[in-house]
């Protein structure tokens, strides 16, 4: 907490002291502003979409997990878990 407090109080410290922001220029006179002669088309029609990319972290993140955890077993020694097995008997539908 104590760490927060003072990352904080730097971080106020250094946004006191940088110069301001500078005006922006007045925007051009109409006369000034060639008009385009022809719209360029963007790939992909309505823009950029950043589904794909979400979904690739999500899946390169799920890969990296997978591996450490393999990693883990392996350096540990441990055996991998065994699936369960089926008593002879059992019915699968089960009693209610």
């Amino acid at each position: 907490m104590e760490e927060a407090t003072e990352l904080f109080g730097i971080m106020d410290t250094m946004l006191a002291a940088r110069p301001p922001r500078p005006v922006a220029p007045p925007p051009p006179s109409p006369e000034t502003i060639e008009k385009p002669k022809a719209a360029i088309p963007t790939p992909g029609g309505a823009g950029p979409n950043d589904d794909w990319l979400l979904l690739g972290l999500l899946a390169l993140g799920a890969g990296s997990g997978l591996l450490a955890a393999a990693a883990k077993r392996l350096t540990s020694g441990e055996a991998p878990p065994s699936p369960p097995t089926k008593r002879a008997g059992a019915s699968s539908s089960g009693s209610r």
